[in-house]
């Protein structure tokens, strides 16, 4: 009886595992609580076939023997394919996952913005995001930042792209990001290899990009970070009516920090090779069936947007507040991560925030937007106008030019160059198709202008005309 009490320690240790991890982060997927009903209906029958056995004796031991054979060739055959399970068989996003992993899971406090080695589907209506259209997918590599895993076998300039929702670009397709188009185009016209990944995500300000810097030591291998930022910085201090956002953003990133963290405190069931590709192959047939069976509205996202939208239209407009603190304030949080760029001894630059945002938007431009609220969001006062927000976010943008100027930053003014209407914007500062476009290649043009690509380009084109010559 000992053997089949063993083979009841796999289900007991799995849904221990599980719930351990559950009570850290407060959340469970569908994909683990099938999961846990499964072993928990295999515990129950286990238990209940033990007392028939050895309580009430119904049940001859030796009808036992050919199902324990069964389970514990089961046992080894799951052992057999985690162990050599064949490369070709599984993702290239997985199969650098799960080497990476096996150097990352040494190390207990993890950080990761997202879950790595995980993609979701979407699919935005362009309806409320015009410039956006089909299927969008949305890859997260081994180091938990959205894009493809690191190159092995070749040493690659390492790009890691910061900032808020214009660096996440949720809406937009992997191939469609304006970080993974930077890559290509320095790709294509570099003789450098380039990989850039995307730590970007939606309302991070300066104060979480620090926090950032802090909890992922990878950051600091890479060989430059681009910090696009402004926004996040404004628009609190917008809804605080002009008054000291620091500590509201300093507790919001004490919580980014303990998010970050979460996913190092994931089941090690869940870390293992068979997990991940059923948990992958589970999601994506269900998304699959979900955008066949369902109508496009129900299956589209976005819709939230008709409601801010809604909102802003019907809202009184108002003056902005003075923003002379939040000015300060900034400025100080931009030397805060230049300072922690230099002790990490990483190049950085720092990029200006662009926006739709314009005293002569069209009537149909301006009914695009929802941001430029003044008071906090549930409860605005008021809205601001585009052309008073339009001033505001260029003065957020000539403290970080003046920040860089005074204290030699490297920095690029991409507001300045960002075309202002829905050629590149889907709403008051998110890129669409053609805007995301548009950012690669001006940081493309940059980068190629400055070392180390400027000398590489050199060198390419000296090639050039001595092999035509």
């Amino acid at each position: 009886m000992s053997a089949f009490v063993l083979c009841l320690v796999v289900p007991l240790v799995f849904i221990i595992d599980f719930l351990v991890a559950w009570r850290v982060n407060s959340t469970i997927k569908t994909f683990d609580f099938l999961l846990l009903i499964a072993f928990g209906l295999w515990l129950t029958f286990g238990v209940g076939v033990f007392i028939l056995v050895r309580v009430w004796r119904r049940v001859p031991t030796r009808w036992l023997q050919k199902p324990l054979i069964a389970i514990y060739v089961f046992y080894l055959m799951l052992l057999i394919v985690e162990v050599v399970l064949p490369a070709n068989f599984v993702s290239p996003n997985l199969q650098a996952g799960w080497m990476r992993n096996q150097q990352v899971n040494n190390v207990a406090s993890q950080a990761s913005l997202w879950p790595p080695n995980r993609y979701q589907l979407l699919w935005p209506d362009e309806k409320f995001v015009p410039g956006i259209s089909g299927q969008t997918k949305f890859t997260v590599n081994e180091f938990g930042l959205r894009g493809i895993p690191l190159p092995q076998g070749h040493d690659a300039f390492k790009i890691v792209a910061v900032g808020g929702s214009t660096t996440e670009v949720l809406y937009l397709d992997d191939s469609e990001a304006w970080p993974h188009l930077l890559m290509e185009n320095l790709n294509e016209e570099s003789g450098i290899p380039v990989w850039v990944a995307n730590a970007g995500q939606s309302g991070r300000s300066t104060v979480d990009h620090l926090v950032l810097l802090d909890a992922m030591p990878f950051l600091a291998d890479a060989d430059m970070l681009i910090f696009l930022i402004g926004i996040n910085d404004l628009t609190p201090a917008l809804a605080l009516k002009g008054s000291s956002t620091q500590d509201m953003l300093e507790r919001k990133a004490a919580n980014f920090r303990q998010d970050l963290f979460r996913w190092s405190s994931q089941p090690f069931s869940k870390r293992t090779k068979l997990y991940q590709l059923s948990e992958n192959a589970a999601q994506n047939a269900a998304l699959e069936i979900r955008g066949r069976s369902l109508s496009p509205t129900q299956t589209r996202t976005g819709h939230w947007y008709d409601v801010e939208r809604a909102k802003r239209a019907k809202g009184p407009r108002v003056k902005l507040p003075d923003l002379s603190t939040g000015f300060a304030e900034y400025r100080s949080r931009v030397r805060d991560l230049a300072r922690r760029c230099d002790e990490l001894e990483t190049r950085c630059l720092f990029v200006t925030q662009p926006t739709m945002w314009r005293a002569d938007l069209s009537p149909r431009e301006e009914s695009l937007l929802w941001v430029g609220w003044v008071g906090q969001l549930t409860a605005p006062v008021g809205y601001g106008s585009p052309g008073q927000l339009r001033q505001a976010m260029d003065s957020y943008n000539y403290q970080l030019l003046n920040v860089c100027r005074r204290d030699g930053l490297e920095c690029f003014d991409l507001a300045s160059l960002m075309p202002a209407d829905t050629s590149a914007f889907y709403d008051d500062f998110h890129f669409n198709e053609n805007g995301s476009r548009i950012v690669a290649r001006l940081l493309t043009d940059y980068l190629l202008s400055i070392s180390p690509f400027e000398d590489d380009v050199e060198r390419k084109f000296a090639s050039t005309n001595a092999i035509r010559e």
